[in-house]
């Protein structure tokens, strides 16, 4: 008896090569979903907590953490926010506020240490305000440049406040209803708010992020992309498709 031997084809091997590659393309593609749906949950949770900590300031102090300008208070109540901060630092100011509130506070302390960043004195900025997005819906957001020099916001000391990051390292931003004061001009959400745009002043972060339902605070991920994007319908295909992939603490109404 002659035993005949025969190795692989080049056709063989090239066939077997391939099956091996498109095995590992579909490995991997499965492996990546599952990360961004591991990281999606993660970002959620912490926007929950995020929204968990206002619902408890608001019902121990039995009403709404609420925003103004300075000379033009709400009638007949005070503000603990100015309008005039950065989207970037919006968090930061809400942050301090629920710090006052001890339920709130220790929700807070909740927040993986991870998705937390404290300012300092080191001179370093953090690479989301150095880097200038130009297709940042907030037009003092990345740069923030006279806010981080002066290393106060809002006459308070920068050192040592909070950022919350989501989980592809973008600080997470707040998303505020306007004034129900009927002294300010422009059109009305149907909870009587104020929408806020650019042009009624108020860096038209409703018109940017989502509205604000029922008074309701917003809490806003930029997603896997780190871009904002834009809602707003007037808005260019390419902001709205940044949008595509934000996550935020509730169902969004779209301006």
């Amino acid at each position: 008896m002659k035993a005949a031997r025969r190795g692989f084809t080049l056709i063989e091997m090239l066939v077997a090569i391939g099956i091996i590659i498109l095995l590992v393309a579909l490995l991997v593609t499965a492996s990546t979903a599952l990360v961004r749906r591991g990281e999606a949950r993660r970002t959620e949770s912490i926007l929950q907590i995020l929204d968990g900590a206002v619902k408890e300031w608001e019902k121990a102090s039995e009403r709404k953490i609420t925003f103004g300008i300075d000379g033009q208070p709400f009638v007949g109540a005070t503000y603990e926010m100015k309008n005039t901060t950065p989207h970037a630092f919006t968090v930061t100011e809400v942050a301090r506020v629920l710090s006052r509130n001890e339920a709130s506070k220790t929700m807070l302390s909740s927040i993986p240490a991870e998705h937390l960043y404290y300012y300092d004195t080191s001179g370093a900025k953090p690479a989301w305000i150095a880097v200038i997005d130009p297709t940042d819906p907030d037009p003092a957001a990345a740069g923030a440049t006279g806010i981080w020099n002066s290393n106060d916001l809002n006459g308070q000391p920068l050192t040592g406040s909070l950022a919350v990051t989501d989980a592809w390292g973008v600080p997470i931003r707040a998303v505020h209803a306007g004034p129900t004061d009927q002294g300010f001009a422009g059109a009305r959400d149907a909870d009587g708010s104020l929408r806020l745009s650019i042009a009624n002043g108020w860096y038209g972060v409703e018109n940017f992020y989502g509205v604000a339902t029922s008074r309701q605070m917003l809490f806003v991920s930029a997603g896997p992309d780190g871009r904002f994007g834009s809602l707003d319908p007037a808005a260019s295909a390419a902001l709205q498709d940044d949008a595509a992939d934000n996550v935020y603490s509730y169902a969004v109404t779209r301006p």
